[in-house]
């Protein structure tokens, strides 16, 4: 009778800690749905800023391409216009490098007329100001 009390006993104290570790575990199995689901909401803000991001990517690519291609109509109407200004002479022109306010510019002359190259910006000598001091450039350049 004894040995069934004590077995009775081991029983019930294995019950209890069987018990004890199936409310960890559902402890367990709700912290890792809480982290999931914050993961996914996570992971679907990120998707929308990705997708963001890429639009605008799009958008400013767009605008560069359109961009370059005016500049490519520019550049060939400039060179169209100092065609037909020289057209006639055997004038070169040439290729003179300037420093202005530690800035490197290309300066191209076609008989007396001079274009100033900076980047992708394109502004004639003739609207620049005599003084070329900083700020007292005005609004001439043409893209």
């Amino acid at each position: 009778m004894e040995a069934i009390k004590k077995k009775m006993q081991m029983l019930k104290v294995d019950k209890e800690n069987a018990i004890d570790r199936a409310e960890q575990a559902e402890s367990d199995k709700k912290a890792a749905e809480d982290k999931s689901k914050q993961l996914e909401d996570e992971l679907v803000s990120l998707q929308k800023k990705l997708k963001s991001a890429e639009d605008e990517l799009d958008k400013y690519s767009e605008s560069l391409k359109d961009a370059q291609e005016k500049l490519e109509l520019s550049e060939k109407k400039a060179a169209d216009v100092s065609k037909s200004k020289t057209q006639g002479a055997s004038a070169q022109p040439t290729h003179q490098p300037i420093l202005w306010l530690g800035t490197w510019f290309q300066e191209t002359r076609f008989q007396g007329m001079a274009w100033h190259t900076r980047g992708d910006l394109r502004f004639d000598s003739a609207k620049l100001p005599q003084t070329r001091s900083p700020g007292l450039l005005d609004n001439s350049f043409q893209t």
